[in-house]
């Protein structure tokens, strides 16, 4: 995966280190943990073969039902994807498939998403159930993650996967993310929310809440020999003049300040 560029935002808010605080982002992807982290032993994502919902499609087609497929693809439209079933030994954890509705030129298709141990967004095979359009990929974790995929279609030796990274169709939540200075490379990730991850109604802008500002400009570095672009947020109502001033948090990674922060932070102050 490319590197993305350093850059160095300030920003002044009232409450922005505790805002900040609630979400973990890195290069490319979001990844929102349990606010009880489980020890190792317990896991928090773990591999599966299948799910009930694969293995129900699977008998329904091997005894002859014409519609099984139809009404698979009805029902993870009508519930949306990824599809979440509860694990019957555990009340804190659920068992998710990542689907993909192939067609006749399908060779492969991967998913995108931080979850094993590898650093970034590793990628995983997903399985066709033979003689059908259903390519699938599951994994159990527990049930108050979000995290942030997309697939892969066809990818060759030699390919640059992004070039063939998908949204989820089937998911209509998304969040798009800047990985330049001017905002132009943006790249288009979906979101997996499991039914006990945080509410995040914190992060969505309200027209009846007052929001802050944002202005780019450029630091010239005589240590780096270099020159690179930084945002400063300002919080609603602010005011240079104010007496002691304003509490200062520092970002890193530039997308960040363009992916929802001035939202979050006008939401928090």
């Amino acid at each position: 995966m490319d590197k993305v560029p350093m850059n160095r935002r300030v920003l002044p808010t009232r409450r922005a280190l505790a805002a900040a605080a609630l979400l973990t982002c890195s290069t490319c992807f979001l990844t929102q943990l349990p606010t009880a982290m489980p020890t190792a032993a317990e896991g928090i994502i773990r591999p599966v073969e299948t799910s009930p919902r694969i293995v129900a499609l699977n008998r329904r087609l091997a005894s002859g039902d014409r519609r099984a497929r139809d009404e698979f693809w009805s029902e993870a439209r009508r519930v949306g994807t990824p599809l979440m079933e509860p694990s019957k030994d555990s009340t804190a954890e659920v068992t998710v498939t990542f689907v993909w509705r192939g067609d006749a030129r399908t060779q492969n298709v991967a998913l995108q998403a931080p979850l094993t141990n590898l650093p970034g967004m590793p990628t995983l095979q997903l399985s066709r159930l033979p003689d059908t359009d259903v390519w699938y990929r599951c994994r159990r974790m527990r049930n108050d993650l979000r995290f942030t995929y997309r697939f892969l279609l066809d990818v060759k030796p030699g390919d640059n996967p992004q070039q063939s990274a998908r949204i989820d169709p089937l998911n209509p939540h998304r969040m798009e993310i800047s990985l330049d200075e001017n905002g132009t490379a943006k790249v288009e990730y979906s979101i997996a929310s499991m039914p006990h991850a945080s509410d995040e109604s914190w992060t969505v802008r309200h027209p009846a809440v007052a929001a802050g500002a944002v202005a780019q400009h450029l630091f010239k570095s005589t240590i780096l020999g270099n020159e690179r672009a930084i945002w400063v947020y300002t919080p609603p109502g602010y005011d240079a003049k104010t007496r002691g001033g304003y509490p200062l948090l520092v970002l890193f990674d530039g997308f960040l300040i363009r992916t929802g922060y001035p939202r979050l932070l006008s939401s928090t102050t």
